[in-house]
């Protein structure tokens, strides 16, 4: 199981993490910036859910492994 974090003060709202299927996991609040922290990557969507991740270009997002 995946859980997203966001480094809310790097997150500078280019939205690459939710072009294409990447918003099946990411999503944005009113300003554009990623509001999805804390949240649990649905199951069979890490793969997309790692591609937003590596589309961040500041490195905003981790995806941390849980149990």
């Amino acid at each position: 199981m995946l859980k997203i974090q966001v480094k809310a003060d790097l997150c500078c709202g280019v939205g690459l993490c939710v072009k294409g299927d990447c918003a099946k996991v990411y999503q944005r609040d009113d300003l554009g910036y990623n509001s999805s922290d804390g949240q649990t990557v649905p199951e069979g969507l890490e793969e997309i859910a790692r591609k937003g991740a590596a589309a961040c270009p500041e490195t905003a997002i981790e995806l941390i492994e849980t149990n």
